[in-house]
């Protein structure tokens, strides 16, 4: 019989999650919660999604977007990976747990488990499978499969071993099932548990982004690590300085920024570890990389290097070029301290104000401290062009990208300065006194190392030498080791 509607009264109309569900919800927020996000707990919902489906259903809420520390983290592509993999791996330790409940009541072995040794691990590293919780294991024979991507990798026939070492040599999601069998049964199996384990491939080191091109004694100068792979417990870095052969700092750190400040002029040297923290390598990659430190503290941003003379019209021309070489090559590096993002003032606003300015992505006349709306306008578009997360923050990827951008730009500027000024310079007189130059033998006197940031006449035959051997691209040759004099 069919009741009108006006007839109908509603005597309860509250709703309560399903116990599946919220044991579901509670293994992700132990996941989520391990990756340092507070822990809200597991609250019960009213959404038509959660309340009209069949199957066990959770609305996940990693964080918050006005917290400024939760915004730090899901805007983070590392820890979005982790999220996804602590998701992932709660939905299978459910279905585990599911299926030994249901084993417990309905199994053929009730005390049946399959024992995993490794969750995660790195390509190379041996996983232990075994069975455990059978009485007899001589009653049974059995057969091991292992998928990832649901292609089978591995497999086995019948046989009396319940425990393997298998060794992965790809990177992905397995999952792993351990079929058993009585030894009389004529069954496919009587019994069978699945698992799975997670692999990754081995942190390497992509690049190390230095805060400042020119380096200056007492003065601090940042490296930023960039890596790619690893797990998701995260990595260790280890940082090396030598100078002269000699090591004389060392440093560890957990984000891949290390900060260091220079005592004295030199060439100096820095290796830097890579090791995953499930790694059982002393260390799973290494990068070294020189740099030239210098004492510039008599010259001013775009002032006078020292100079030999500067009494003729052809010195001060040369000084005056050199000025020009040393000004191009002197470039803006911002050094990341904490993510900038709406609303924050300081001096490093200013810093990526004039960095984004210079890129030509924040059309302002006068830069200023405050990060507004047209500050965070512009991050965002160097961000798009650059194939960065799309937010409007400037973190530490998003820094370092901007540097690189701006040693680029550089370069490309000091080429094309160079260029200009020596075309305009260059006469008669002059193709003249090369070719006379040319048919007399060039030699090179050695009074002392020369190396980036240094001056003098003995740089400028350097430059000769080095030009006439079709390794020095310019027209005219400078007495300043600038970054194209190094390149040659």
């Amino acid at each position: 019989m069919k009741v009108p509607k006006n007839q109908v009264k509603i005597v309860d109309n509250k709703t309560y999650q399903a116990q599946d569900s919220v044991d579901l919800a509670q293994m992700v927020l132990d996941g989520i919660t391990s990756l340092g996000f507070n822990n809200r707990g597991v609250r019960d919902s009213n959404y038509y999604v959660t309340k009209y489906t069949n199957m066990p259903s959770i609305l996940i809420e990693a964080g918050f977007m006005t917290n400024s520390n939760d915004l730090e983290r899901i805007t983070n592509e590392e820890i979005q990976e982790k999220i996804a993999y602590k998701i992932s791996d709660a939905v299978y330790k459910y279905f585990e747990t599911d299926e030994k409940n249901k084993r417990k009541s309905f199994g053929h072995i009730r005390d049946l488990e399959f024992i995993i040794s490794n969750k995660y691990a790195l390509v190379g590293q041996a996983i232990e499978l075994r069975l455990d919780g059978i009485k007899n294991y001589d009653d049974y024979v059995y057969k091991l499969e292992i998928k990832k991507d649901n292609k089978e990798v591995y497999s086995n026939v019948y046989g009396t071993e319940y425990s393997y070492k298998f060794t992965p040599q790809d990177d992905g999601i397995y999952d792993v099932t351990f079929y058993l069998k009585q030894k009389e049964s004529t069954k496919e199996y009587d019994d069978k548990i699945s698992g799975n384990f997670i692999v990754f491939k081995s942190p390497k080191i992509k690049d190390v982004i230095m805060s400042v091109q020119r380096m200056d004694v007492n003065k601090p100068i940042v490296f930023n690590v960039v890596k790619e792979f690893g797990t998701i417990e995260g990595v260790d870095y280890s940082f090396d300085v030598y100078l002269n052969d000699k090591k004389i700092e060392s440093n560890t750190s957990s984000t891949g920024i290390f900060s260091f400040t220079p005592k004295s002029e030199g060439e100096y040297k820095l290796v830097v570890y890579l090791r995953d923290k499930l790694s059982n390598q002393k260390f799973d990659d290494m990068f070294e990389t020189k740099f030239v430190v210098g004492n510039y503290k008599d010259i001013s941003r775009g002032g006078n290097p020292p100079s030999e003379n500067t009494d003729n019209k052809e010195q001060n021309e040369q000084k005056e070029k050199t000025n020009q070489q040393e000004s191009l090559e002197t470039v803006m590096q911002i050094k990341y301290t904490r993510p900038l993002r709406l609303g924050i003032s300081g001096q490093d606003v200013n810093e990526l104000q004039e960095a984004l300015k210079r890129l030509g992505y924040l059309k302002i006349d006068k830069t200023t401290t405050y990060f507004g709306n047209m500050t965070r306008d512009a991050v965002m578009a160097f961000q798009r062009a650059n194939k960065l997360t799309v937010d409007g923050i400037a973190g530490p990827n998003t820094i370092s990208k901007i540097n690189e951008e701006l040693n680029k730009q550089v370069k490309k500027e000091t080429e094309k300065e160079i260029k200009t000024e020596d075309t305009k310079n260059t006469t008669v007189s002059e193709n003249k006194a090369t070719t006379k130059t040319e048919e007399t033998v060039m030699q090179i006197k050695y009074t002392r190392p020369l190396r980036l940031g240094i001056s003098g006449q003995d740089v400028k035959e350097l430059q000769e030498a080095l030009k006439r051997l079709g390794y020095l691209k310019i027209d005219r040759t400078t007495t300043y080791y600038g970054y194209m004099t190094r390149d040659a």
